[in-house]
């Protein structure tokens, strides 16, 4: 156990915007911490505490397969969805994290969408080094954002069988703000140690090409 939280935990990112993909998460025990064996652009880490592996799972070698650990996602179970924050002024932060109404969902209504279907304990808006004009974080100005744009659910196709007051009260119960964080490794510990507090064993990740 790493703080309370299995030592390995399974997950599946979706990208929106631009297909979807699953990647194998694995987090592992160290002495002292955790250490990245390897990032996801095929860097070799040099035993960073709190840092994670990531790997797309069809990019991992053979070779290399012993010293990943590859967990299938369980079919049942409660589910927590990480919503992987954006930098606040970064170009284009409404097109990332709202989208573009009827079809491209960002990452926010595609975690709606991911919370209803899979009936998700909860749904992490997570945090980084940027703020808002007026102070805020990223993880509450995002939150901030998702609450005063529910009723604008239904302009997207794929939100649209969803009764709009039922979602409303769902995101409401179950969306949370992370505002700790100061990069994507701490992010992903923070929600990590959110879904096991929640019982949670089975994590969703949602971010974006970008």
């Amino acid at each position: 156990l790493i703080g309370g939280m299995p030592a390995v935990f399974a997950a599946v990112a979706l990208a929106v915007g631009g297909g979807s993909f699953a990647l194998a998460l694995a987090i592992r025990a160290r002495r002292g911490g955790l250490r990245r064996r390897r990032s996801s652009t095929g860097g070799e880490g040099r035993g960073r505490r709190n840092s994670i592996l990531v790997l797309p799972a069809q990019d991992v070698p053979q070779s290399r397969r012993s010293s990943v650990v590859f967990v299938p996602p369980p079919s049942s179970g409660k589910v927590g969805i990480l919503v992987h924050g954006c930098h606040l002024q970064a170009d284009g932060w409404e097109d990332i994290v709202w989208g573009a109404p009827p079809l491209r969902m960002g990452r926010l209504p595609q975690a709606v969408l991911l919370a209803w279907e899979e009936s998700a304990q909860v749904v992490l808006l997570g945090t980084g080094a940027s703020f808002s004009s007026t102070g805020m974080v990223e993880g509450e100005f995002t939150l901030q954002y998702l609450l005063s744009h529910l009723d604008e659910l239904h302009d997207f196709e794929a939100l649209r069988h969803i009764p709009l007051e039922e979602v409303q009260r769902l995101v409401k119960k179950i969306a949370v703000a992370e505002t700790k964080s100061q990069n994507t490794a701490e992010e992903v510990l923070a929600g990590f140690h959110e879904f096991a507090a929640r019982k949670c064993t089975r994590a969703i990740l949602v971010s974006s090409p970008t």
